[in-house]
This record gives structure tokens, C-alpha cells and sequence, in this order.
């Protein structure tokens, strides 16, 4: 009976260590993998390319794709329609590809746009390229536009122009009255 005993427990622990083992194991882990590429192999995929300093990152989500927000002051632009503020999207982790830029520093950022979202990645940051890889690709490039919105609100124009006129009729009429 004790033999019996004996060889139950020797198989629940090696049944133990077994399931253990099954579940300890970790999992496949999904990190950011990028295909070596150069500026000139990409050129031509790119949408965007310009010079600018980040100047807000917001995290909305740690999990979507396109979770972080990122603002750029735009110094010079290089390929595509680019404004400034420029607002491109990356995924908040550095292991999913998501892109690391440094609050108020000035760098090189190429993008795509995808199902109407501007993206940038680790991928497309690692290529490095640098202001001088950008004007040797692309040229010179140009000052960036300023984005719609960015000036003053029409109504605050409206009622600005109003004032001026209003106060001028004022003036006006107080010094016609004073002439009388």
C-alpha cells in the first residue's frame, strides 16, 4: 500500500511540475521589428517629411495604435502639405513600434497618412535622417503653412472691426455736436 502511495505522489508531482511548467512559461512576446531601409528606399511611401519641435504629447490610449498624440511647431517643411502645428499619432509603447521624441527638441520626422490618420513610427524614426538627409532627398523644402484655425476667430475679428467703427462714429458724432 505504501508503494502505491509512494508512486501516486511521484506521479501528481511530476503531473504538477509539468502543468507548472505550461503555465509559467511565458507567451510569445510581440515587439516592434523594422526592416532595414534608408530614407531613399521610403521616399517615396512617405506623405510628410518636415524639421519641428514637439511641443505636446498626449497619451489617450496605452493600448490602440495610433494611442499617443503628438503636436509639432514645424521649422521647415519638406514633402507634403505641412502645417504648423502638425499633429501626428503613434502607438504609446516603444515595444509596439510607437515613436520617442523628446519634448523641445528639434528633429526630423517623416509620416504616412493611413485610413486619414497622419502616423509616425519607430520605424520610420530609426532610419534617421536628419535635416540633412531630408534635403538631400526631398531639396531645400520650404516654411510651413500655418494650419486653419490658428489666427484669430472671425467673430473676434467681426467684433474687433465693429468696435474700431462704432468708437470712430462716437468721436465723430461727439465732436460734430461740440461744433453746433
Amino acid at each position: 500500500m505504501t508503494s502505491t502511495s509512494s508512486r501516486f505522489r511521484q506521479v501528481l508531482l511530476v503531473a504538477l511540475v509539468i502543468a507548472s511548467m505550461i503555465v509559467l512559461t511565458p507567451g510569445s512576446a510581440h515587439a516592434c521589428s523594422c526592416i532595414q531601409t534608408s530614407l531613399a528606399n521610403e521616399a517615396d511611401s512617405l506623405d510628410y517629411a518636415f524639421t519641428g519641435r514637439l511641443v505636446d504629447r498626449m497619451v489617450n490610449d496605452n493600448i490602440a495604435d495610433n494611442g499617443v498624440r503628438l503636436v509639432f511647431e514645424v521649422e521647415r517643411a519638406y514633402k507634403g502639405d505641412v502645417t504648423t502645428p502638425f499633429v501626428a499619432f503613434t502607438h504609446a509603447q516603444e515595444s509596439a513600434c510607437g515613436a520617442s521624441f523628446s519634448l523641445g527638441n528639434s528633429v526630423a520626422v517623416v509620416a504616412r497618412e493611413w485610413n486619414g490618420v497622419v502616423n509616425t513610427n519607430f520605424c520610420d524614426q530609426v532610419m534617421n535622417v536628419g535635416e540633412a538627409g531630408l534635403i538631400a532627398q526631398f531639396g531645400e523644402g520650404v516654411p510651413p503653412a500655418v494650419a486653419e484655425g490658428d489666427g484669430l476667430p472671425l467673430w473676434i475679428v467681426l467684433l474687433g472691426g465693429a468696435l474700431i467703427v462704432g468708437s470712430g462714429a462716437l468721436v465723430f458724432g461727439v465732436r460734430r455736436s461740440e461744433g453746433n
